[in-house]
């Protein structure tokens, strides 16, 4: 019989690694039929099914397993990782809650650390890093995941010692090297280019390459030569888009369809839900922050954020996610994005809102639940939902963050992001997405004039005061002048954004393209054919 086990086991295995998936799930249904009470079965058939993306499938299965062998700490923290990718944000943390340290090896601390940061659990999220750490404080990789923890959360000297100890233990580490580089403001006499130049000379990954060539370019315009800070920055986003399969006709002809399908009569038609659906929507309202990349949510939020009755709960998806799934639930699995704009105008805005509310507010950790009365979301491709946002969160605030279009190009341009935005990479079609962009948020004002809030970024660095008065009072919030010291919030950041928070309302990224005016000719051609000048 357990010979049975392991052959059938042994096959799965064999078909998971070489990607066989259809025999993975024969295996695994052979062995969950013929030895039900085998828990590496079900652990096998969950991993199968989060090989196809069934996380649904894969929570039933690794619940069995973990029902059969309940002190299996590897699977419990594997549950707890498909509960997030469920949303199911309130199960992963009472699943945390038996698991101590004194049960854990070093992987399994580093694992719950990343968990927690996950959850939003920052100082949970330290506490395992450092654990992790203990354990064994000869591997470099702990070092570098704790200092990104440490930059979301503004510490930047904190993030810099970890990672000179991670670079102790591996000179090569090019992750260590890049994030070292990005907390770092770069000076003639401490700068990290020797090390950089060096890596170059090296036999590095086309990943790893990037890294560098982008980390050289921050360098370099830290210390104001920007010749050479724009030749390391066109390296960098041309090796970049080779890596890329992208179309940015796509992105266009969807933003279009969006206009066309979500347009006035169904603005008019369609009914808006009420204010009061929910228990969830009477004492908690969204602030959704939208807008381009790398034009200032991040500074919005963590002002907002000043104020004890709003949380800050970062980038989510949530908004996306659930509006997929209903779309799912009434047309089926949608075939095409087409498909998928079209049926997001024939939803229960109702249902979607209330789902909305219920999955956000498990974000919220235990000790603020009862003070927070707000929750920010700033995923700025939001702005694509707006209008169906509003049919299913009437009350929510909408912020429109925006800065000069040649600003926001160029400071999207120069940043390197995690698979997001592939779009950035190439100065024509960063130029192209802005203006269609622009056009759908023209589209959306068209709907109505008071479907969100505009906060100019060059205003609010100028005049940060009178700005934040009025977008408070926008929030129905009150605005205290020390909430302009951003570095009190002690909110964590996951963006492109985290190293630059923690310093007080600075002026210094204003107008940054003037450097590279020659060098960004493309860029400012197709604005200006458009009608934006640049000048």
């Amino acid at each position: 019989m357990l010979q049975g086990h392991e052959q059938l086991l042994k096959q799965g295995i064999e078909s998971l690694k070489s990607q066989d998936f259809n025999q993975a799930i024969k295996v695994s249904q052979q062995l969950n039929q013929q030895f039900p009470n085998y828990a590496n079965g079900w652990y096998f058939t969950s991993q199968t099914a989060l090989g196809i993306n069934n996380s649904k499938a894969a929570l039933q299965s690794i619940q069995n397993a973990n029902k059969l062998s309940p002190n299996n700490i590897g699977w419990q923290l594997t549950q707890a990782n498909i509960h997030i990718q469920l949303k199911q944000y309130q199960l992963a943390k009472e699943l945390l809650l038996d698991i101590t340290s004194s049960a854990l090896n070093d992987n399994q601390e580093q694992q719950l650390a990343q968990i927690y940061s996950q959850l939003g659990l920052s100082d949970k999220a330290l506490h395992h890093y450092y654990q992790a750490i203990d354990k064994a404080p000869n591997n470099g990789d702990y070092y570098y995941n704790l200092a990104t923890e440490l930059r979301y959360r503004g510490d930047k000297k904190l993030a810099r010692s970890a990672l000179e100890k991670a670079l102790e233990i591996n000179s090569l580490d090019v992750d260590s090297h890049a994030l070292i580089t990005d907390v770092t403001q770069q000076t003639a006499e401490h700068n990290h280019i020797s090390h950089l130049e060096s890596l170059l000379s090296k036999s590095l990954a086309p990943k790893q390459k990037i890294q560098v060539l982008f980390s050289l370019a921050k360098c370099y315009e830290d210390l104001t030569q920007y010749h050479d800070a724009f030749d390391y920055l066109n390296q960098a986003t041309a090796l970049r888009r080779q890596h890329l399969h992208y179309d940015i006709k796509q992105d266009q002809e969807a933003m279009t369809l969006i206009e066309q399908e979500l347009n006035n009569h169904w603005w008019q038609t369609t009914q808006e839900t009420t204010q009061e659906t929910t228990q969830e929507s009477l004492a908690l309202t969204p602030i959704f922050i939208v807008g381009m990349p790398r034009t200032g949510s991040t500074l919005v939020e963590q002002l907002l954020a000043a104020d004890q009755s709003v949380f800050a709960a970062g980038e989510l998806n949530e908004f996306s996610t659930l509006l997929i799934d209903q779309v799912t639930k009434k047309f089926g699995t949608p075939r095409s994005q087409q498909a998928l704009i079209q049926h997001s105008a024939q939803l229960d805005y109702k249902q979607l809102g209330a789902a909305y509310l219920k999955t956000i507010k498990q974000r919220i950790p235990e000790e603020k639940a009862n003070s927070v009365k707000y929750i920010t979301d700033k995923l700025p491709l939001n702005f694509l939902y707006l209008g169906l946002i509003k049919k299913a969160l009437p009350s929510a605030k909408i912020i429109h963050v925006k800065r000069e279009p040649i600003d926001t190009c160029y400071a999207v341009f120069k940043t390197l992001f995690q698979q997001v935005y592939p779009f950035s990479y190439v100065q024509t079609e960063t130029a192209q997405y802005f203006l269609s962009y622009q056009k759908l948020m023209s589209h959306w004002q068209s709907l109505d004039s008071q479907l969100f809030y505009d906060v100019d970024y060059e205003q609010l660095v100028i005049e940060p005061d009178q700005v934040c008065r009025e977008l408070f009072n926008y929030c129905q919030l009150n605005w205290q002048h020390k909430y302009l010291d951003t570095r009190l919030q002690g909110n964590s950041v996951i963006t492109a954004s985290a190293s630059q928070v923690s310093e007080p309302i600075y002026k210094n990224s204003v107008e940054k393209w003037r450097h590279y005016q020659a060098q960004l000719a493309p860029m400012i051609n197709v604005l200006a054919e458009a009608g934006i000048p640049c000048d």
